[in-house]
């Protein structure tokens, strides 16, 4: 009985480094963006943006995708075969088709700048496939490490990739800018900077491997490996990064589509070059929104699979409807907060205002962009996950349509306007598909009034407040330190009211936020009293 709770709680140590891991991994991820694009400018900007989704690709694919099957493996048929015949089994596998991908990208690149619309990003693209070739060791050792239940190598390397990463791409900008080689010059660095970061992790999982096996090497067997093997374990892993890569989906198609749309519809290049870069601003908005919006709500996830296991279906029918309910109040929130600051928000953090209106469109796929991770990750756990991918390509067909339908009239808030919309047809389709297999309890009208109140009376607040120091206290110019005043002062605000309303109309009752330290004590503070739990 010891060993077993020794074993779980090893399980929950390990998942949570994981965890942690990862959302630091995400929010690095996110804001350098923000001073690479103050370093490297709106076409700096656009040039990273349009290769990036490629890295994005093969990252994700190595830190989500590969490993969990890989563990899985390594955990349930550890008896029965030896770590050597699954490492050489997946090594195979991957060695292959990561040569196949990154050659693939090395000899199209120039084809497939020439349909981007601009020839000088082949070499972005060129050093960009270089990354592939260290995916085989970032997925095997990471899925060895975790099926073994030490979380601490993967999340140490994933750590080290990404800081490494981080730091080398704004050093490279910067230096490459200063040096004279312009915002492709930028661009380069950056992307240089990123296949660093992945050859650091592989490293960093080399000697943790050495270390573990007292210095031998890895005996590749290639004799053993099952051949027939090799498709199913590349199809389960991409459908299973099929919701984590859908934003990465999405900046694809806005890669090979919006500037070649832009200049077909009579903008000059250049002009649609920057059209794109201050486009591209709106990634790291809806990368840190959507972290805001789903960082509550999946901490319930695991909740639902807990009761589902104990066959207590009703309670994962209340689990699934408190996290939907998460989902939708803080993407809601954050997405009109967002759009209510944008144009503050955007000088604060891009250096003026251009493309605002664009990026109010897009804030609203914070929301919905937190509604298709939170629902694909309940179908997952009803073994569903395959529905999820499904609903993943209709949004992504109906996003190419889109695209092609509204940027020769709309420009790049056409573009906008698609990815919100695709997001949407995602989450409307994963939640239909919870409701209908009865996977939820009804939402509660008096909750669901609380939360529209809220919203609107946070919504309201933030804009007077907003409107007031732009036309009222600041009477010398709007500047990048006064809009950051706006728009920081402004988000202060707008979240105190929002927690003060979500309690006092109890969009979540005190035994639902009593999972959530920090809203339990508030609400006993703004209620003056404790509820029945």
């Amino acid at each position: 009985m010891s060993h077993l709770n020794d074993q779980t709680k090893k399980i929950w140590q390990g998942a949570l480094i994981l965890t942690i891991a990862a959302l630091l991994t995400k929010v690095l991820s996110a804001i350098y963006r923000i001073p690479y694009q103050n370093i490297a400018g709106d076409v700096g900007f656009y040039v990273y943006q349009q290769v990036y989704p490629f890295y994005a690709i093969a990252f994700t694919l190595s830190i989500y995708g590969f490993p969990v099957i890989i563990s899985k493996e390594m955990t349930n048929r550890k008896e029965k075969h030896n770590d050597e015949e699954i490492l050489s089994k997946y090594l195979f596998s991957l060695v292959l088709l990561s040569i196949t991908a990154g050659l693939l990208l090395l000899v199209l690149a120039e084809p497939l700048a020439q349909w981007m619309g601009d020839p000088l990003l082949v070499h972005p693209l060129r050093v960009t496939a270089l990354t592939y070739f260290v995916v085989p060791i970032l997925s095997v050792f990471r899925g060895y490490f975790q099926g073994d239940g030490w979380m601490t190598p993967t999340a140490v390397s994933q750590l080290t990739d990404q800081s490494i990463r981080v730091v080398l791409i704004l050093i490279l900008a910067y230096a490459m800018i200063n040096l004279g080689f312009g915002p492709y010059g930028a661009g380069l660095g950056a992307v240089i900077g990123s296949v660093l970061g992945a050859l650091a992790g592989a490293v960093c999982l080399l000697l943790y491997y050495r270390q573990s096996n007292k210095g031998k090497g890895i005996q590749f067997q290639l004799g053993k490996v099952n051949k027939a093997s090799i498709f199913p374990f590349i199809k389960n892993s991409l459908l299973f990064s099929m919701t984590i890569l859908v934003l990465v989906f999405i900046q694809l198609i806005d890669s090979l589509s919006v500037l070649r749309l832009l200049l077909e519809s009579g903008v000059e290049l250049e002009f649609a070059k920057v059209a794109k870069g201050i486009y591209d601003r709106g990634q790291p908005l809806i990368q840190l929104g959507t972290i805001v919006a789903t960082s509550f709500a999946l901490t319930v996830v695991p909740m639902i699979s807990r009761a589902k296991s104990l066959q207590d279906r009703q309670e994962a029918k209340r689990k699934t409807e408190l996290t939907l309910r998460l989902t939708v109040a803080f993407g809601l929130l954050a997405s009109v907060g967002l759009a209510i600051i944008i144009e503050p928000t955007n000088q604060l953090l891009f250096t003026n205002r251009e493309g605002s209106n664009v990026l109010f469109v897009l804030a609203f796929s914070i929301v919905f962009g937190a509604l298709v991770m939170t629902t694909a990750a309940i179908l997952q756990g009803y073994d569903k996950g395959h529905y999820a991918a499904r609903h993943i390509v209709y949004g992504l067909v109906a996003k190419v349509f889109l695209n092609v339908t509204l940027i020769p009239g709309f420009g790049t808030l056409g573009a906008a306007i698609a990815t919100t919309v695709s997001l949407a047809i995602i989450a409307l389709l994963n939640t239909i598909l919870i409701y209908r297999m009865e996977g939820m309890t009804r939402m509660n009208k008096a909750q669901i009034m609380g939360l529209f109140i809220t919203v609107f009376g946070m919504g309201l607040t933030t804009f007077l407040w907003k409107t007031m120091l732009e036309n009222w206290l600041i009477t010398d110019g709007l500047s990048r330190s006064t809009d950051g005043i706006i728009a920081l002062s402004s988000a202060a605000i707008g979240g105190v009211v929002a927690v003060i309303l979500i309690i006092k109309f109890e969009v979540f009752s005190e035994k639902e936020v009593s999972i959530i330290p920090v809203f339990a004590k508030l609400y006993r503070v703004i209620n003056g009293r404790r509820r029945d739990l």
